[in-house]
């Protein structure tokens, strides 16, 4: 495949960088109490959506390469799609493919565990035991369980990390108890001993990552390998007394434990077993992989080191060859956007804090571990804190903004992402008040990131990698209310969400570029392309279309009604009249729009906000009247008068409303016609569009001061045409 990137034909290349900015786990949800992200205040977030093209795509499922739309996006997959532009098959569709064909069981790895432990030895899995299905799913445990069997396995011992994070946050004995039951069905038969042997919670033992604190891992290697923690009959047993000491606390944060028979442990890993990590995502099983494989280990005391055949669900970091051994080959993606912009010689910069700075690197450049040309690629990491998300929410945003910020303009580089990981970690921890303190956090230095990037004269897109702050309560799947508990209170939710994110351009330079929401199926996977036509550059051709698009041309081909026509047509009882009103308004300012509307859609905004605005304003003029006469200096805009209904018009009957209205329609009209065609332009933009006087002047081409004075002046001119007219309805 050729790598030499094209200057697009129908897009330009920017001055300043392309940035893409990912909130990641700020999704859009149904605005409910649960919904931290619509709770929250956000200014910047809510003006972008209000006044820059948008739209909403999809995060999760097959738009990611997860096996169905059932499934919950992640971090790991969405970055996938993002640096990647097209949809790759993940680590569970792998999964559940090579389940599916026998393949998993036809591998040398697989064939070299089972000789092992039909040479004396064990087979230990170690693994989150859930459905969660973003790093394992117990449908995978259960059939390596059973084929263990059918290949004549004697021991077997299951490590049970448990979830709580990506499944309800206390459904751990769902999980353990279905294991339990198929061991029971197993250990029946002779020479058999399938057991769970140890556990403990996902944050607390075993699965740390970005190297953020070693002691989880330190317990998990303890409890799993040396057989030490507190002891208990059963797994079962462990989690109902932890939970019992401790009411509040949840899955993911239990502490180790380990299962004893007869006052001594009943799996501990020894020399001549064989160990398999069978969570399919890479992130939380490099760590305890390492502790396996490396002779100069020096993160802790690891004690003893059983010699073992140690292998992963697949290799968790294909530049590192880790680990050693795995059961399928890495989903390892080429063509990436970054790899893609290395080549091609342009500069790039990539920031984000410890907790996602992997996924702006290691999962964006197709879980590529190191920079494809160090001297084109900066790569940024602040430093996490170690301490509960929710008791500092805003984390290192601020920290982040700042080193982006300086990156951008130092480096100079032609194309730049960051990732804000507050609305996702701290929205794990199911703290309502936390999560919006977090998507709050991000907002505020959201205002930072884009003034400096339209100050650099660039452009940026704005998105998420799947929602979960958006959701912090658990839904009925049927009813889609919020589940309580036996004394009303929300249960809380850990896990990601289905919900859509947004995608938002924003490009103050360029008031040409807009959205295109006609594109079928929008996903994470367009937004590579879409950045790639920010830069000027035409995307490869096997990546997913860009979602980005100039503002058509306006187009008239009817001519305005005639209002006398009208007039004589609602006098003689035509009860279709309001209609064609309302349409000869618009096709009045269809004419003006056209010479000062450069695009169809702004054109469109333009007459209905126009439209809405000065009907409602003279609604408002109609009922306030009265009591503004006595005050000829009144100075009346369409803003200052858009909320007060008219009287005259809400009280009166049906008929003469109608009359009313169609009177009030066609002084509008005569009014904006009325007016030199440059101060209607100001008035329209600035009081139905509701534009600044800076954006005004800057769509029209005329100065601030310019703008400001033909303002007043068309408000005065249609507040005198209204107080003079003489046939007012009364």
């Amino acid at each position: 495949m050729e790598w030499k990137l094209k200057q697009s034909k129908s897009f330009e290349k920017p001055q300043g960088p392309v940035v893409v900015v990912i909130l990641d786990g700020v999704g859009v949800g149904k605005k409910d109490e649960g919904n931290a992200v619509a709770l929250a205040y956000t200014p910047i977030i809510d003006r972008l959506l209000k006044e820059r093209p948008n739209l909403s795509i999809k995060a999760h499922g097959t738009a990611v390469g997860l096996p169905s739309d059932k499934d919950m996006g992640n971090s790991e997959v969405g970055h996938n799609a993002l640096g990647g532009g097209r949809i790759l098959d993940q680590g569970a569709k792998l999964v559940n493919k090579a389940i599916e064909t026998k393949k998993i069981f036809k591998t040398t790895t697989w064939k070299t565990m089972v000789s092992r432990c039909k040479n004396k030895g064990s087979l230990h899995l170690i693994g989150l035991v859930s459905d969660g299905n973003v790093h394992s799913h117990i449908d995978h445990l259960e059939a390596l369980i059973k084929r263990a069997d059918e290949e004549d396995i004697e021991r077997l011992f299951v490590h049970a990390l448990l979830d709580g994070r990506d499944v309800p946050e206390k459904s751990a004995l769902e999980y353990i108890d279905k294991v339990e039951l198929i061991f029971k069905s197993i250990n029946e038969k002779e020479r058999r001993n399938y057991s769970i042997a140890s556990g403990g919670g996902r944050m607390k033992v075993t699965m740390d990552r970005y190297e953020s604190d070693w002691s989880i891992v330190e317990k998990g290697w303890r409890a799993h390998v040396l057989g030490e923690g507190r002891r208990f009959a059963s797994a079962r047993e462990a989690i109902e007394v932890y939970r019992n000491e401790d009411p509040k606390i949840t899955d993911q944060f239990l502490d180790s434990f380990v299962i004893e028979e007869k006052g001594k442990p009943v799996g501990t890993i020894e020399d001549g077993d064989a160990v398999l990590f069978f969570n399919f995502r890479g992130d939380r099983a490099l760590e305890i992989s390492r502790a396996f494989e490396e002779e100069d280990f020096d993160k802790f005391d690891r004690v003893r080191v059983p010699e073992v055949f140690y292998a992963g669900m697949i290799r968790y970091d294909g530049d590192l060859g880790i680990p050693k051994n795995y059961l399928l080959p890495p989903p390892r993606f080429s063509h990436t956007m970054g790899e893609y912009l290395s080549k091609n010689k342009y500069r790039q910069v990539a920031c984000a804090e410890t907790q996602k700075f992997g996924h702006v690197t290691y999962f964006w450049n197709g879980n590529h571990s190191e920079a494809f040309d160090e001297d084109l690629e900066t790569y940024i990491e602040v430093e996490s804190d170690r301490l509960p998300f929710e008791e500092r929410p805003w984390m290192k945003a601020g920290e982040v903004t700042d080193e982006f910020i300086q990156a951008l303009k130092e480096k100079k580089p032609h194309f730049a992402r960051l990732n804000y990981a507050n609305g996702d970690m701290v929205g794990h921890t199911g703290n309502l008040r936390s999560t919006r303190i977090a998507v709050e956090s991000v907002d505020l230095c959201l205002e930072k990131i884009l003034s400096a990037v339209s100050s650099l004269n660039g452009c940026a897109l704005i998105t998420a990698d799947h929602g979960n702050a958006d959701e912090m309560f658990m839904k009925d799947s049927k009813t889609g209310e919020i589940k309580r508990d036996s004394s009303g209170a929300p249960s809380p939710k850990t896990s990601h969400t289905l919900n859509p994110v947004f995608l938002i351009l924003y490009a103050p330079n360029n008031p040409d570029l807009t959205l295109n929401d006609s594109i079928k199926n929008k996903g994470l996977g367009n937004i590579a392309a879409t950045a790639f036509e920010l830069m000027g550059i035409e995307p490869p051709s096997d990546y997913l279309p860009s979602l980005l698009s100039k503002k058509k041309n306006l187009e008239v081909t009817e001519k305005p009604c005639s209002p006398d026509d009208l007039t004589h047509r609602a006098a003689s009882g035509d009860t279709d009249v309001l209609n064609e009103i309302v349409h000869c308004f618009e096709n009045s300012l269809l004419h003006f729009a056209r010479r000062y509307c450069k695009h169809q859609q702004d054109a469109h905004d333009v007459v209905q906000d126009a439209y809405e605005a000065a009907t409602k304003y003279l609604d408002g003029f109609q009922g306030n009247k009265r009591g503004a006469r006595n005050d000829p200096n009144r100075h009346v805009s369409i803003n200052d008068l858009s909320s007060k209904q008219s009287k005259a018009i809400s009280n009166a009957p049906d008929a003469e409303r109608d009359v009313l209205r169609r009177e009030i329609l066609l002084d509008v009209q005569k009014a904006l016609r009325g007016l030199n065609e440059t101060d209607r332009a100001v008035l329209l933009l600035r009081d139905g569009k509701e534009m600044t006087s800076e954006e005004t002047a800057h769509f029209l081409d005329l100065s601030v001061p310019a703008v400001k004075s033909r303002l007043h002046r068309a408000r005065k001119n249609i507040r005198k045409f209204l107080e003079e007219k003489k046939d007012t309805p009364k």
